[in-house]
């Protein structure tokens, strides 16, 4: 059975290493394996956050909305 983000990634012809996922609990590790980039909300476990590519506030100030404006408009 395909996962949701493979199901998404098929949809979208692209693969789950282009996919950023933005997690705000622990139970959301898996997406360290599928994600090309995974981001974190400050409320997260400490220990969590290390192995997260990028720590925003939360996702009620805009922060993801800036992590997306900072990696679309780099290029």
């Amino acid at each position: 059975m395909l996962s949701k983000q493979k199901i998404s990634c098929n949809y979208l012809n692209t693969n789950e290493a282009n996919t950023i996922a933005v997690s705000d609990t622990n139970n959301n590790l898996i997406f360290k394996k599928i994600a090309g980039l995974v981001v974190a909300t400050n409320n997260t476990n400490d220990n969590i956050k290390l192995i997260y590519d990028v720590i925003i506030i939360d996702n009620n100030h805009n922060d993801c909305k800036k992590v997306l404006e900072i990696i679309l408009y780099k290029n």
